[in-house]
């Protein structure tokens, strides 16, 4: 996103169109920030059982 400062977060999915035909891609770690989870994304991380 150095190279586009000018277009915000939601503009860079592919999905949500806007700027997403000029970035070629995006680092899975920058893409959950942002909250987008891929189809091959594992299950967000939940505490089953807690300790005392």
């Amino acid at each position: 996103m150095v190279r586009f400062p000018h277009v915000g977060w939601p503009d860079t999915f592919p999905e949500s169109g806007g700027a997403a035909d000029r970035v070629r891609r995006q680092c899975p770690r920058c893409a959950s920030v942002a909250g987008r989870r891929g189809p091959d994304a594992l299950p967000r991380w939940r505490r089953v059982n807690p300790r005392p």
